[in-house]
């Protein structure tokens, strides 16, 4: 577990490996992927994201969510739809 600030700090480096290795199943990218998921732990990772910063998440996903090469579609595209996008419908905590 990684407060916000640490959270932040490996995220760049976690979704840099994810791109490079998308056509690969791994658990790296399932754990960077998961950490882009709801609920917020508290204090909030999602939440302490700036403007730019979700913008580039946003389109990290959106790779790995549409790419032909992805082997990361399913949990990508859940990813997006509970949090990334407007309507997002947020999974339950118990989940």
């Amino acid at each position: 577990w990684l407060d916000a600030a640490s959270w932040r700090h490996y995220l760049p480096f976690m979704m840099e490996y994810a791109l490079r290795h998308r056509s690969e199943a791994s658990d790296v990218i399932d754990a960077v992927l998961t950490s882009l998921r709801p609920p917020e732990r508290n204090p909030p990772r999602l939440g302490s994201l700036g403007k730019p910063q979700e913008t580039v998440v946003l389109r990290f996903l959106d790779v790995l969510a549409h790419s032909a090469d992805s082997a990361n579609v399913d949990l990508a595209t859940q990813v997006l739809n509970e949090w990334w996008t407007p309507g997002a419908i947020p999974r339950e905590e118990d989940e």
